[in-house]
């Protein structure tokens, strides 16, 4: 039997001698290992995760603002000066209640809400 196929046997179950077998792992195999390992309590958290529904409701609610962070300001264009031409007739503030065009509404200067919410994160 070759030193190779030592290595790679089970010294527990092997008929070789102590002497005969390297205990030692590669680099590599001490890499797989910890990939398992990892794997191993991310499928424990997640199923954990799933099982709490409160837990997993709050999961869902971060990821979503961690998702419209990263992304948003892709889709979403940042309002950053004062608009004056958004005061509607009579009002004495640019201060707008949320609507179709501005979700989250406008602030005191006339500015969308949802672009600084998006861009600030």
């Amino acid at each position: 039997m070759g030193h190779y196929q030592l290595c790679l046997q089970d010294p527990f179950t092997s008929r070789a001698t102590l002497a005969e077998i390297n205990f030692e792992e590669t680099p590599r195999e001490a890499v797989l290992q910890r990939l398992a390992n990892l794997g191993n309590t991310l499928r424990g958290y997640g199923s954990g995760l799933i099982r709490n529904k409160a837990g997993f409701i709050g999961f869902c609610g971060l990821l979503f603002f961690v998702l419209v962070t990263v992304f948003g300001p892709m889709f979403i264009e940042y309002d950053d000066n004062a608009h004056m031409e958004r005061r509607t007739a009579g009002a004495r503030s640019l201060l707008a209640p949320p609507s179709q065009e501005f979700p989250l509404g406008l602030d005191w200067q006339g500015r969308d809400v949802l672009s600084h919410m998006v861009h600030g994160g």
